[in-house]
């Protein structure tokens, strides 16, 4: 109940005699391996364990019955059933003998239990080997391949890759042998790995090798054949090159003629051109010519009289009014007849014109005769035609007195808000608007000078002006828009 124990006699110095434990007392399980158990004895190692023999199995057991080692079947069949188990010190180590109904077997413990073999692939190829340079024409390729595993049950499973050929690996399979014939030119590398029933993977192998091209594909025959047709090119490139030439020197000389015939009929349009810009300028210039004496003649003679008579009536009566009177008609004079027919003038020149203009207008009036000159400074220096506003404050000075009350008001302004913005100058006076061909007393509206204007305007800046006409609220009022720059053409 306590255990296994043995008598220890005594000893020679002089120890009495004693129980020793041998193994302690057995649990359930124990007792029901005990029951299975043939025979056992005590093993050498490790410490406490025992050779235990059974009915299917011979096993080495540690103190606390777990199985270490167990013996191949072999040797179990060869000793039948064993009823006799021991264990000695041989040369090579522990012996185990067993003795069974078939016989006697003796077992080097050391040998049975050697350390296993490394599980690795192992590799054999026919036709190549590792390194080698087959060349196109090489025989078949076989590569047979096993990796050893000393286990009980499960078996092993292989897949292999041929690199320069194949891009990824073979399926698991239990074969060991791949086959390959006539493979391209190129670089190879054949590969194979293992694994066990357990999922281990053995030690893969490997064998490189290459497959030299045909020697139509060989780099001196590739070589050759870029040189050649590299000579083919450059003959073909010379020899259309030189053609090239010939037709762009014929075509040259083609076009150099061609070139100065265009020239000799171009100069010829522009002779012909420039005499017809010539004759239509020079009708252009009469006329302009011609309408600007008519103007002048049409305002001249009837101004000039009024202004004579004026100075002859304040002569006796009013010499010093007089004075000034013909100083502003001469000084009226001077500006007019010394402006040429394309000449511009500046703002503050032409409202000095007028200026004179009026001061005789009002020195022939009875009635009052109210006079306001409004020049911003951005447009004091902007050039307009001459006598463009000459017509405007006639007609103001002659119709305003017809059509408006006792004090008859002329107001004269010229502005411009930026530097693009464009001119704008307006006539107004005190009145009331007349119609064409309207008759207000003895003043018939011709509207020659507002047409004289439009045409003007639209010879000097066409499709850039703006000139308007209206009477509202007891005044007439003309509004030109104009750009920077008139065209003198």
């Amino acid at each position: 109940e306590e255990g296994v124990f043995r008598l220890r006699p005594m000893d020679a110095e002089g120890r009495s005699a004693r129980f020793e434990q041998m193994r302690p007392r057995l649990d359930a399980a124990d007792e029901a391996q005990k029951r299975d158990t043939i025979v056992e004895c005590p093993a050498a190692e490790p410490v406490g364990a025992r050779w235990v023999a059974q009915a299917d199995r011979i096993e080495l057991l540690a103190r606390d019955g777990q199985a270490l080692k167990q013996l191949p079947q072999v040797a179990a069949r060869t000793a039948g059933v064993v009823n006799v188990l021991r264990e000695e010190n041989g040369p090579a180590g522990s012996v185990l003998w067993m003795g069974g109904t078939k016989g006697l077997v003796r077992i080097e413990v050391a040998q049975v239990f050697r350390p296993a073999t490394p599980f690795a692939a192992v590799l054999k190829a026919t036709g190549v080997s590792e390194g080698e340079a087959l060349t196109a024409e090489h025989d078949a390729l076989s590569f047979d391949y096993v990796a050893i595993r000393h286990q009980i049950g499960g078996g092993v499973v292989y897949q292999t890759r041929l690199t320069g050929l194949e891009r990824s690996w073979s399926e698991w399979s239990a074969g060991r042998a791949r086959h390959y014939t006539r493979l391209p030119a190129g670089s190879y590398r054949f590969e194979v790995r293992a694994r066990d029933a357990d999922g281990v993977m053995a030690a893969p192998a490997a064998l490189a090798f290459s497959v030299r091209p045909h020697w139509w594909f060989a780099w001196w025959a590739i070589t050759g054949y870029i040189v050649i047709v590299g000579l083919a090119v450059a003959g073909l490139v010379w020899h259309r090159t030189r053609g090239l030439r010939r037709r762009a020197a014929q075509l040259e000389t083609v076009i150099a003629l061609r070139t100065a015939e265009l020239a000799r009929q171009n100069a010829e349009l522009v002779r012909l051109n420039q005499l017809e810009l010539d004759e239509k300028t020079a009708a252009k210039l009469g006329e302009e010519k011609a309408r600007l004496e008519v103007l002048r003649y049409q305002l001249n003679p009837h101004f000039l009289f009024n202004a004579l008579a004026t100075i002859s009536g304040l002569a006796v009566r009013q010499p010093a009014a007089a004075r000034a009177v013909a100083r502003q008609l001469a000084e009226f004079c001077r500006l007019t007849l010394t402006r040429g027919r394309y000449e511009f003038v500046t703002l503050e020149e032409e409202f000095q014109m007028l200026q004179s203009y009026l001061e005789v207008v009002r020195a022939g009036r009875e009635e009052p005769l109210e006079i306001k000159f409004d020049l911003g400074e951005l447009a004091r220096t902007e050039r307009i035609p001459a006598f463009l506003l000459l017509p405007l404050v006639e007609n103001a000075s002659k119709y305003g007195r017809r059509t408006g009350d006792d004090l008859m008001q002329i107001t004269i302004s010229a502005q411009r808000a930026s530097a693009e913005a464009p001119l704008v100058i307006e006539v107004a006076n005190t009145g009331t608007w007349l119609d064409d061909g309207a008759d207000h007393g003895d003043t018939p509206s011709t509207r020659i000078g507002l047409e004289n204007i439009r045409q003007r305007l639209a010879r000097l800046y066409p499709g850039g002006h703006s000139f308007t006409t209206q009477g509202r609220d007891g005044w007439v009022r003309a509004q030109l828009q104009l750009p920077a720059a008139p065209r003198l053409d």
